[in-house]
């Protein structure tokens, strides 16, 4: 997949945004960027570092959250998973940032895994803690 790594920085050097969204099919109200993409659908970090380089958001909303938690379907890639966050880590990623889908930061996706926990019950303590001024870690 070097030839990918090529054509982006071909792409952002001819002023492509690499901070561009597409919704999603299954999750429209949480957008996607190159970045997930590159690290959590086709697992390419030298990709993603691409991204990075040409200003991609290390902090997207959606990339740090799938990559250190994901889902639970997708366990056989932990250690691909480990290299995407390292990446965005390294990029300096917003480890207390909340998602755009449950109001929750990194370390719960982490935990929970996506998308497995009862409805409601992520989003109502991340945002009470959120509304009343305390940490989302909380």
């Amino acid at each position: 997949m070097g030839g990918l790594v090529l054509i982006v920085r071909q792409l952002c050097a001819l002023g492509a945004n690499p901070n561009a969204e597409y919704r999603w099919n299954w999750h429209t109200e949480l957008p996607r960027t190159g970045l997930w993409g590159a690290l959590c659908a086709v697992g390419h970090p030298p990709l993603a570092e691409a991204l990075l380089d040409a200003g991609a958001n290390p902090t997207d909303g959606v990339s740090v959250h799938m990559a250190g938690g994901g889902d639970k379907h997708r366990r056989p890639r932990v250690a691909r998973d480990a290299d995407a966050v390292r990446v965005l880590l390294a990029a300096g990623a917003d480890v207390r940032a909340l998602d755009g889908m449950f109001a929750a930061p990194p370390l719960v996706w982490a935990v929970e895994g996506h998308g497995h926990a009862p409805p409601g019950r992520r989003s109502r303590g991340r945002r009470a803690a959120a509304d009343r001024g305390g940490s989302p870690l909380e």
